[in-house]
């Protein structure tokens, strides 16, 4: 089914890189993925015309995530970071064979208004609340506002986005145990999308997506045609066949 409804999927190559995630991630720009956002309620717009839901982490499904890349046949492409146990060619191609990836309504999707505030509109000092590398922040301050290498620098640490696996610890607050930060080669467009895969019987993701390949074929009017998911899909039905499960760690 997939293979007939997906004619622009062209490939998918696994990189390097993995990361070991024991429940919750953080997602996104370099403020989005701050340690204190963990554990905390999404949270919504309040009045205006632009509505968002800025979610602060996710649950993922316990285990190894795989980097990896699906090229289009068009020559665009996006990341793609999956469980272990999912096949990510198989998922390439339902991600390619389906429509929703720039519906701003769907939980699973972060449209260009639900994430990277940082990234579209702040600079390096932007958050409200006590930061992390506070005192990397205060370096960059002392650097004088119109120094073209700091805009440079500052451009490159905004483009980035992050999948970072964090831990609660004793006394209550998170640690990150893991990375794996991606680079905006992939946007063709002005803004950041992303999603993620959801099993429904468990509510945990076991993919997540950075890219707007898949977004500016929907804008553009093509593909339109192609069903609506809201990417809740069974983790079963990309699994891989007797794939040795990873020692816990």
């Amino acid at each position: 089914m997939a293979e007939a409804l997906a004619p622009r999927f062209a490939s998918y190559t696994r990189t390097t890189e993995s990361i070991h995630i024991k429940d919750l991630v953080l997602f996104g720009d370099t403020m989005d993925v701050k340690l204190h956002k963990a554990g905390k309620d999404p949270v919504k717009s309040q009045g205006g015309t632009i509505n968002y839901t800025l979610q602060s982490s996710t649950h993922a499904r316990p285990g190894v995530f795989h980097h990896g890349t699906v090229q289009l046949k068009k020559g665009s492409w996006f990341h793609l970071i999956h469980h272990e146990e999912v096949d990510g060619e198989a998922v390439g191609k339902f991600l390619c064979s389906v429509s929703g990836h720039s519906y701003h309504k769907i939980e699973n999707v972060w449209s260009r208004y639900d994430w990277c505030h940082y990234r579209n509109w702040g600079s390096i000092g932007d958050d409200d609340e006590e930061d992390d590398d506070k005192e990397d922040e205060g370096e960059e301050d002392e650097d004088e506002e119109g120094d073209e290498d700091k805009e440079e620098e500052d451009l490159l640490l905004r483009s980035m986005i992050h999948l970072v696996a964090v831990d609660q610890m004793d006394d209550g607050k998170y640690t990150e145990i893991g990375r794996i930060t991606m680079d905006s080669d992939c946007i063709e467009g002005d803004w950041h999308y992303g999603a993620r895969l959801v099993d429904p019987s468990t509510q945990q993701a076991y993919a997540y997506i950075f890219g707007d390949a898949l977004v500016n074929d929907e804008l553009g009017d093509d593909y339109y045609k192609l069903p609506e998911s809201d990417f809740n899909v069974p983790l079963v039905d990309f699994a891989l066949v007797n794939m040795p499960r990873s020692p816990s760690r």
